[in-house]
């Protein structure tokens, strides 16, 4: 175990073993969270139907990775939801703004657009909800999952929604979380990433055996470009002045021989495809 408050190159050492194995691959799941804040005007023939309001629906995406996560909100365009209590056939169309995907970095959002979402293609994400199950209560909490048809990037797929929700007079709130496979949904692959990039036969997807470190200054070289990343792409004049990244935290906490060495290990043999764009309005 590393104690994060004595950092030496003998706990880097070990480390450098126990990580000997990088992983390099993006979780291929994203995940949702809605709220729904929705009025439920009138009901029809034992039919309950929600409307919600796109002011008061908030969607957020979190996307895990191995080094941080990124959160996001998209906007709702319109959303109707209608259910049968005694036999929990469903109906409607919920409605979201593909094009309004925002993770608070202009160049991370150009790219999940252009690249990933193809939203100028395809605008809009949608869910068909077909059946309820669980009760729904006229009031207090209680939990329920959705049943329906996903549909983002031109394609369908069945979708499980799990609801929390609270029922107070004619408002329902409701926390709504589901998972989005991207990756084995196809909407980001292999062959579509390399052909985008003009790089045919590039492997995209790294497993976590695709590197095998056994040499300490192997691992040493990867933590110096790692912290030295941002000063590589003229982001920052000295690595302890860019916030997003453990540089700063790393020469507080770490013995100064240690750092100086790291900071001076040669990184020109470390082979890291990362030549992307910069956008200086995210800095």
């Amino acid at each position: 175990m590393i104690r994060l408050d004595s950092l030496s190159e003998n706990s880097f050492r070990s480390a450098a073993h126990s990580f000997g194995r990088v992983e390099r691959r993006i979780l291929p799941a994203l995940w949702l969270a809605l709220l729904l804040l929705s009025t439920v005007p009138h009901a029809r023939a034992q039919e309950n139907v929600l409307e919600l309001d796109p002011a008061q629906t908030q969607i957020g995406f979190t996307l895990g990775d191995v080094l941080h996560t990124v959160h996001g909100m998209f906007k709702l365009r319109q959303g109707t939801i209608s259910f049968n209590p005694a036999t929990g056939q469903a109906g409607g169309l919920v409605v979201v703004d593909a094009t309004s995907g925002d993770s608070g970095s202009h160049a991370r959002d150009r790219k999940m657009h252009k690249d990933v979402l193809q939203s100028e293609q395809f605008p809009e994400i949608t869910f068909v909800p077909q059946q309820v199950q669980g009760q729904v209560l006229p009031a207090g909490d209680f939990k329920v999952q959705v049943m329906g048809t996903f549909t983002m990037h031109g394609e369908s797929h069945p979708l499980t929604l799990l609801v929390q929700a609270n029922a107070t007079g004619e408002e329902l709130t409701a926390n709504v979380t589901f998972s989005v496979p991207y990756v084995n949904w196809g909407v980001l692959s292999t062959i579509q990433a390399n052909r985008w990039d003009g790089a045919a036969g590039r492997k995209v997807w790294f497993q976590y055996w695709e590197t095998n470190l056994t040499f300490p200054e192997s691992y040493f070289a990867r933590l110096g470009y790692v912290h030295r990343n941002a000063v590589h792409h003229q982001i920052v004049r000295e690595a302890s002045l860019y916030p997003w990244c453990s540089a700063g935290w790393f020469q507080r906490r770490a013995t100064s021989s240690f750092y100086k060495r790291i900071m001076q290990m040669k990184i020109d043999r470390v082979n890291v495809q990362d030549e992307f764009e910069v956008d200086l309005r995210d800095i």
